[in-house]
């Protein structure tokens, strides 16, 4: 995660190859309150730790370019997946309350990276991708039912172990996006993506 990406980066730009690092909101603190461009970052987990001992090696080259992004998660999702074929077989789905997300799309992500590419955005060098709110895996699990046009409603609402490291998220899971590339997708737009693919 860190020594590999580290020498490909340094091969590539030694080939005058432009880059651009896929980092996430996990670079900030799990107690921070401003997730901006250029907040201070002091993970709280090693996942984060690594992503921005990379942002730091890199940003040293004017190559090279950090896309951070919150949650991905679309129709393919594994998680997703689970809870539409439970709502298909009306089984309870379990959902945790208290992490919260502001997920954007694979397609949401994609756009931006098609035009990092073609644009040559080389006048920004930190990048934001974010949905416009936060909310519950609960709460997300409620839309998507509610999207269903089912009368499905054996959802439990169930807390993490946030002692636990898999379950970590920060406090402030959406992204601030104040530099002028740097995009927030409606919510709106993610929920129908997941529900129409």
């Amino acid at each position: 995660n860190f020594d590999g990406t580290i020498k490909l980066i340094k091969y590539l730009n030694e080939r005058g190859i432009r880059c651009l690092f896929i980092s996430s909101n996990c670079v900030f603190s799990e107690k921070t309150n401003s997730t901006s461009e250029f907040s201070e970052r002091d993970p709280s987990n090693v996942y984060g730790l690594y992503k921005k001992m990379v942002e730091d090696n890199i940003l040293t080259s004017k190559l090279n370019s950090v896309l951070r992004l919150t949650k991905v998660l679309d129709s393919e999702s594994s998680i997703l997946k689970l809870w539409i074929s439970k709502i298909v077989d009306n089984q309870k789905i379990e959902a945790f309350s208290n992490v919260k997300i502001s997920p954007i799309t694979s397609s949401f992500v994609s756009k931006f990276i098609r035009n990092w590419c073609l644009d040559n955005l080389q006048e920004q060098r930190v990048f934001h991708l974010s949905n416009e709110i936060e909310f519950s895996y609960y709460d997300l699990a409620l839309e998507l039912t509610k999207r269903s046009n089912s009368k499905f409603n054996n959802i439990l609402k169930i807390k993490a172990d946030l002692s636990e490291e898999k379950y970590f998220a920060p406090y402030k899971s959406l992204l601030e996006c104040n530099l002028e590339f740097s995009r927030k997708q409606r919510y709106s737009v993610l929920i129908d993506e997941i529900k129409n693919h």
